[in-house]
C-alpha cells in the first residue's frame, strides 16, 4: 500500500495538526488501519484508532462543499534570496482553494514544500522551494478548487536571486 501526504501537516487554528492521507489501494474487499503517531524525532507507535473503510468499485459522491468561490488574494516572498536556498513563499487565498502552486517564467510547475492555516475566511499558505538561477525572477502562483484543477490566480511574486 503507498501512502503520499502524510507527513506534512495542515496546522489548524487552535494549533492541532491534520494529516491529509491518499491511499493506493489495488484489490477490493474491507480494510481496517492501526494508525501510528509519533513526536518529532521518535519512533511510530500504534494508538487506539483505527479506521474501517471498504473498497469498492462503485463511484462514491463527494460530500457537497459548502458554496465558497476560489480565489488568491495576495502572494509575498523576500525581495532577494540566494540560490540553492530554500525560500518562503506566502500565498492568501479563499478556503475554498485545495492546492496552489508556483509556475516559472516559461511555465513550468515547480516543485514545493506547502502548509496553510486557515483564519477568519483566509487559508494562508506557506511554500517553500529553491530555485538554482541568478538573476531577477516572477513567479506565477496556480491555485486549485475543489476540482484540483490548477488556474492561474492572477497573483505573482517577484524576487531577485544571487550567489
Amino acid at each position: 500500500m503507498a501512502a503520499a501526504g502524510g507527513y506534512i501537516p495542515v496546522i489548524n487554528v487552535r494549533g492541532s495538526k491534520t494529516f491529509p492521507l491518499t491511499l493506493a489501494l489495488g484489490s477490493l474487499g474491507s480494510r481496517t488501519l492501526t494508525v501510528l503517531a509519533a513526536g518529532e524525532g521518535e519512533e511510530f507507535v500504534a494508538t487506539d484508532a483505527i479506521v474501517d473503510f471498504k473498497v469498492t468499485n462503485t463511484p462514491v459522491a463527494p460530500e457537497a462543499a459548502p458554496e465558497v468561490e476560489a480565489k488568491g488574494m495576495s502572494a509575498t516572498c523576500a525581495k532577494v534570496g540566494k540560490i540553492n536556498t530554500p525560500m518562503e513563499f506566502t500565498i492568501k487565498t479563499s478556503t475554498a482553494v485545495t492546492r496552489v502552486a508556483l509556475f516559472n517564467e516559461s511555465g513550468a510547475g515547480l516543485a514545493s514544500t506547502s502548509n496553510y492555516v486557515d483564519e477568519n475566511g483566509v487559508r494562508t499558505w506557506i511554500n517553500r522551494m529553491s530555485l538554482g538561477t541568478v538573476g531577477q525572477r516572477t513567479l506565477r502562483v496556480n491555485m486549485a478548487g475543489a476540482d484540483r484543477a490548477f488556474v492561474d490566480s492572477g497573483e505573482i511574486v517577484s524576487f531577485r536571486l544571487t550567489r
